[in-house]
């Protein structure tokens, strides 16, 4: 397997922090990026101190300042990008009738415009491959809430059906440009990280416990159990390998069963 570099943003915890150290495993170079500076170099240092080949770059993935000076860093070091992956997320509660769009448009601003950011600005080093080279790949990790509606989490569902849209718009017009890079998205089920964790206390509004919401998420899914990040990676994994060549415009549910007809 050869070498590849990678970079993957919201990388300090959660799905993205496990896809960061899976392709640290493989022997990659690893670009984890985090806009939280001490966590990021935190977990970039331990996976080095593992022996892994990793740099950290703090990066906001609304701020396109930001980008710009890591795609810098990478040309720097002399490196093309082979794999991107956008992880970093965020998720906001809140009814329609009193959210102000102001904090849609940020969820809106994280969710679809940093992993739009981050294809256009990394796009020349994703390119910088020759003709009998493997495409580059870009996974966007999106969501099942793409697929519908989502109550007291409209902002969220509606930047990850936007995320998805782009996902297969992006992978069109590379085919039809003939850009040498295939883009494809994960579409989660409820997984159990930090995220999940921050969801169930906002719900728990309703006067619902931990528990009660927890065994909730767990019968949406026919399988019976919530995802685990590891079941995400191994999807990332397969999307960004070049023997997925054949792929691209694809939108993978990880989800469980979720989605998949009448329960």
């Amino acid at each position: 397997m050869s070498k590849k570099t990678v970079v993957v943003t919201g990388a300090a915890n959660g799905i993205g922090a496990a896809t960061a150290s899976a392709f640290a495993k493989q022997g990659h170079l690893v670009w984890i990026t985090d806009r939280d500076e001490n966590l990021g170099q935190s977990f970039a240092k331990s996976l080095s101190d593992d022996g892994a080949d990793v740099e950290f770059k703090q990066l906001d993935v609304t701020n396109e300042e930001h980008w710009d000076a890591l795609r810098a860093a990478i040309e720097e070091k002399g490196n093309r990008v082979d794999v991107l992956v956008n992880c970093a997320g965020r998720n906001d509660f809140g009814f329609i009738a009193d959210t102000p769009w102001k904090k849609v448009a940020q969820v809106m601003d994280v969710n679809l415009g940093g992993a739009y950011l981050g294809i256009q600005k990394l796009l020349p080093l994703l390119s910088k491959r020759g003709s009998d080279e493997p495409k580059a790949s870009v996974v966007n990790i999106s969501s099942m809430a793409a697929g519908g509606g989502v109550p007291f989490f409209s902002a969220y569902a509606a930047s990850k059906a936007a995320l998805t849209s782009m996902t297969k718009t992006a992978a069109l017009e590379f085919a039809r440009l003939q850009v040498p890079v295939r883009v494809n998205a994960i579409e989660p089920g409820t997984i159990n990280t930090e995220m999940f964790a921050e969801t169930q206390e906002m719900l728990s509004a309703f006067g619902k416990t931990k528990e009660e919401l927890t065994q909730y998420s767990i019968d949406k899914h026919p399988v019976g159990r919530l995802g685990t990040v590891e079941d995400v990676v191994y999807a990332v994994l397969y999307l960004a390998d070049d023997r997925a060549s054949f792929t691209t415009g694809l939108c993978l549910p990880v989800s469980g069963g979720r989605g998949a007809g009448e329960w």
